[in-house]
């Protein structure tokens, strides 16, 4: 009965993930292990830290939620824009200080589409992400990072 309660949990409620990679640092570090919650898909806000499954190979990604469905997102001078509007990326405040080209070189989106995500590793520099893979499908996403 054990067993199957783990399984069950571990299926469909929550399980850990292991941060391979540093695109998401200094918030989530290489080899650290945190809990992936699976149940908060339907749920999802900007700025959430999202597990999905990358289209080239069986590798889970973890990036960062940037853009929403129907959003317009821009970069300029290493500033957000969501629909032509600045928006404050508090979880960055302590890169900016160490090197002010650290975020992205400056692009734009078109609309995002309806159930897509724009997403955004915090390490720009070195992040593959929906600038490289463009916008990723609500369909792929598996959970949540806390």
């Amino acid at each position: 009965m054990l067993i199957l309660l783990i399984f069950l949990v571990n299926q469909f409620i929550c399980s850990f993930i292991f941060i391979d990679g540093e695109s998401m640092s200094p918030n989530l570090n290489n080899g650290e292990t945190k809990l992936l919650f699976k149940n908060n898909i339907g749920n999802i806000k900007r700025f959430d830290i999202v597990v999905f499954k990358s289209n080239s190979s069986s590798d889970l990604i973890v990036k960062r939620i940037i853009g929403l469905p129907g959003d317009y997102i821009s970069y300029r001078n290493n500033q957000l824009f969501v629909n032509n509007n600045r928006v404050e990326e508090t979880f960055l405040s302590n890169l900016s200080d160490m090197n002010p080209d650290y975020l992205t070189q400056d692009f734009s989106t078109n609309k995002i589409n309806l159930n897509h995500y724009f997403v955004l590793g915090d390490n720009r520099q070195i992040s593959d992400d929906s600038r490289v893979f463009g916008e990723i499908d609500q369909a792929d996403i598996i959970g949540t990072v806390k």
